[in-house]
């Protein structure tokens, strides 16, 4: 096996504006089956690199239905956090703005990304869940319409 084959692929944001001080919130990512997750924010270009977010993080829950809750290690902001939210792009990029990878073992169930722009930008979010429990061998396993393999 391949290890890049064991992996699930999630959009839980698809691109989404907002404008200063709205806050988003992806859809809910299920961490069931995979021991290991990375999620990747991108977003537009600022007009200014001071322009950060004013929170970005990871909430938690057991239930789809909630309520979730933030995990201090994985919550950042301008005023208090764990981590120090980057200045903003503003030049086009094809980097992702943050990454969030964490562990999933000792996690609830369901998790939700959230981010608050202080000015008006479009996010998106791609996340990865790798080391599963059983091994993903179709594309549906996978959560993508194709996968192309080259062995």
């Amino acid at each position: 096996m391949i290890p890049v084959q064991n992996v699930k692929y999630v959009v839980p944001l698809y691109p989404t504006s907002a404008t200063n001080g709205q806050a988003i919130t992806s859809n809910i990512v299920d961490l069931i089956g995979y021991d290991y997750a990375s999620l990747a924010l991108s977003g537009s270009t600022s007009n200014n690199a001071t322009n950060s977010p004013s929170a970005v993080g990871l909430t938690f829950s057991d239930s789809t239905s909630g309520p979730f809750v933030a995990d201090a290690s994985l919550t950042g902001g301008l005023s208090a956090g764990n981590f120090a939210i980057p200045n903003s792009p503003t030049a086009t990029s094809n980097q992702p703005y943050i990454v969030f990878n964490f562990d999933t073992r000792s996690r609830p169930r369901y998790c939700k990304l959230g981010v608050t722009p202080v000015t008006t930008q479009t996010y998106f979010a791609q996340a990865v869940l790798s080391r599963a429990a059983v091994v993903p061998i179709s594309a549906a396993d996978m959560n993508v319409s194709g996968a192309v393999v080259n062995a």
